[in-house]
């Protein structure tokens, strides 16, 4: 089964308004899970099975792979994995415009931070990166050389179990990134899903984990990304990020069900109860509404990864003031066919003023 949206809701976890699932207190992975509370009162997690063993891929006590699956990530303890300290995230509160690529532009996109795809950045047929200097990949992105990077995790589920399918090569392939002077990387966004059993959002958040220490010890300075589907998932992040102090940024998306505004308030209470649990301030790089902003503790130093600017200035659209802190696009059909390197400047550069009068957590001077 797959939700929709009628289904979804029934679906998400709220230990404060139903109890757990009937065969939650005789589950072996009940310390770990912490049980299923929803409206849709489902007997066990395993309802959501979907009764083809041999060719599913989802992590299932029904599935012929299952052991081989808890293998593949060492079990679903987060406190086993190992301590990997490393460089720490140097970045302010920010806005970074996501650059998908450096085609119709000839001019440099003069920001003072920028965000790429970490998919953009791997050529997974040679398991290798795709650029072999800083100059290089700054050329390829037409973005200025001095600027600070920040590389995301976030993507289709596709291109995040590319990254994972690497296997042995993860490893180099960081190294390689780490040398192109990145900023700040995320973590893959590996996907926590609604209408699977538990142990496959277990196996996602310990991929998670995995390769936030791959990423750290090959020297890249990352941002561990945050998924859960439960409370008790955020409280189990939340003693992650207590046990280790030297974790000093995550990162979170608000794009498809966090980010509607119905359920905003309840992902970023979640993230306030992840820092207070941390006991320490966070860096916290934002992807998606960013309406979550001004929900968010004080003990979090936000950058927004800004998705708009790009995409419009690559359809020819460019941004005109509305009201103080208003957009309107328009689109200039003569210039099909030409180089959008203004459109772009001038697209980031309203974008962000109009975020930062919208939301004051991103100006630089709070």
């Amino acid at each position: 089964m797959r939700s929709t949206a009628s289904t979804a809701a029934a679906l998400m976890d709220d230990s404060s308004r139903y109890p757990a699932a009937l065969f939650c207190s005789v589950c072996p992975l009940r310390q770990e899970c912490g049980g299923l509370h929803c409206k849709a009162s489902p007997l066990a997690c395993d309802e959501f099975c979907c009764g083809h063993p041999n060719g599913c891929t989802t992590v299932c006590p029904r599935n012929h792979s299952f052991l081989l699956q808890i293998a593949e990530v060492g079990g679903f303890d987060l406190k086993s994995l190992p301590h990997v300290v490393g460089p720490r995230v140097e970045v302010s509160r920010g806005i970074a415009p996501l650059i998908y690529h450096g085609s119709k532009r000839s001019g440099r996109l003069a920001s003072d931070m920028i965000s790429l795809r970490f998919s953009d950045l791997v050529h997974y047929g040679k398991r290798s990166s795709r650029f072999r200097s800083r100059a290089d990949l700054c050329s390829a992105f037409r973005i200025d050389e001095g600027c600070k990077i920040i590389v995301t995790g976030v993507d289709h589920d596709p291109e995040i179990e590319r990254i994972w399918g690497l296997h042995e090569h993860r490893s180099s392939v960081f190294r390689q990134i780490a040398s192109l002077g990145v900023t700040c990387a995320t973590t893959p966004n590996f996907s926590i899903i609604l209408d699977v059993p538990r142990a496959d959002n277990l196996h996602a958040m310990q991929r998670i984990g995995i390769v936030y220490n791959e990423m750290s010890e090959a020297g890249l300075p990352t941002a561990l990304h945050i998924n859960g589907r439960t409370d008790h998932d955020f409280v189990r992040w939340g003693e992650f990020l207590k046990d280790r102090p030297y974790i000093d940024a995550i990162s979170y998306e608000f794009i498809t069900g966090s980010g509607l505004m119905n359920r905003i308030q309840k992902h970023t209470f979640w993230l306030n109860s992840v820092l207070e649990a941390a006991g320490r301030p966070l860096k916290c790089i934002v992807r998606g509404n960013p309406n979550s902003l001004e929900l968010l503790s004080d003990g979090y130093t936000p950058v927004y990864i800004e998705t708009t600017s790009f995409v419009k200035a690559i359809k020819r659209q460019s941004c005109i003031r509305l009201g103080n802190s208003g957009l309107r696009w328009s689109r200039d059909w003569r210039t099909a066919g030409r180089d959008v390197s203004f459109a772009l400047e001038m697209n980031s550069a309203e974008v962000a003023r109009s975020l930062r009068l919208r939301h004051p957590s991103l100006a630089n001077d709070i």
